[in-house]
């Protein structure tokens, strides 16, 4: 049960980051893939210097609302 409660408390990052982020497309399809995320692990995707400062903005604003903390070591 504890991975389906991870995974409800991660969606709302990955939704707004997906919402934000300039999207990869990938694929034959040009399937639009911003980030990705696998166990606690997360693939954030950036296809313009522009993304950063969003990515930045989203992380601290899913830090403040959650209190979870970055590892960018990992």
């Amino acid at each position: 049960m504890s991975i389906q409660l991870y995974v409800q408390y991660l969606h709302p990052l990955l939704v707004l980051l997906n919402e934000k982020l300039t999207e990869l497309r990938i694929g034959w399809n040009g399937r639009r893939i911003g980030v990705m995320a696998y166990a606690d692990d997360l693939t954030i995707f950036v296809t313009s210097p522009r993304d950063f400062p969003v990515i930045r903005d989203v992380l601290q604003t899913f830090k403040s609302a959650s209190d979870a903390r970055l590892n960018p070591q990992k």
